[in-house]
């Protein structure tokens, strides 16, 4: 679900659960169908801005819970 900072910034609650509902069909859908690869697009700005390459699901940034020790992407 998409709608523009600021109308993401107001209603960041209602984004997340949401996107989450649309992330979590697609998963059972797949795994009711004997599907054994996703492949899923996502915003890469919950990775490091700086960092090195490759990169991977260790490195996301996810506020206080984070493997990752520095500010959050510049787009935030």
């Amino acid at each position: 679900m998409v709608g523009g900072l600021f109308h993401n910034m107001a209603h960041n609650l209602d984004f997340l659960r949401k996107n989450i509902f649309m992330n979590n069909n697609v998963l059972q859908t797949a795994h009711k169908n004997n599907i054994v690869k996703v492949i899923s697009c996502l915003s890469t700005c919950i990775f490091p801005d700086e960092t090195t390459y490759p990169i991977d699901e260790t490195m996301v940034k996810l506020y206080n819970l984070t493997t990752f020790d520095g500010p959050p992407h510049s787009s935030y």
